[in-house]
């Protein structure tokens, strides 16, 4: 039950429990793999549409919590973090993601290319 007067917004000054962000940290580990798999090169049609998918979470995140914060007010210390490096950090790690994941993508259509010409000249 809430106490009177309780936020239960997003944002609340409250920390979230230890599994959720221990999921989180697994989350965003697996994105890390994902991305340096595809920077590393030749990476697979999935890997590349998986980091365009990283990329899209980063950006949303990024843009959609502003307004949230800019709504809901600059109340608590995470509000404030939350706007001034949370939201930038992430529409900076989106921006790269996808620069990494758009740079990859010519190299699959190459190689897609050159083994339909070789499958279809035997």
């Amino acid at each position: 039950m809430l106490a009177a007067g309780e936020r239960t917004r997003i944002g609340s000054g409250k920390l979230p429990p230890a599994p959720a962000t221990a999921a989180v940290s697994v989350v965003l580990l697996g994105a890390a793999g994902i991305v340096r798999t595809v920077a590393a090169g030749a990476p697979s049609r999935a890997l590349c549409r998986a980091a365009w998918g990283v990329s899209a979470v980063f950006l949303a995140r990024g843009a959609l919590l502003v307004p949230a914060d800019l709504i809901g007010g600059l109340d608590d210390t995470f509000d404030r973090l939350d706007l001034a490096i949370y939201s930038p950090l992430c529409l900076t790690l989106g921006a790269g993601t996808a620069i990494v994941a758009r740079s990859a993508s010519p190299t699959i259509r190459a190689d897609e290319a050159g083994s339909s010409a070789l499958t279809s000249s035997t």
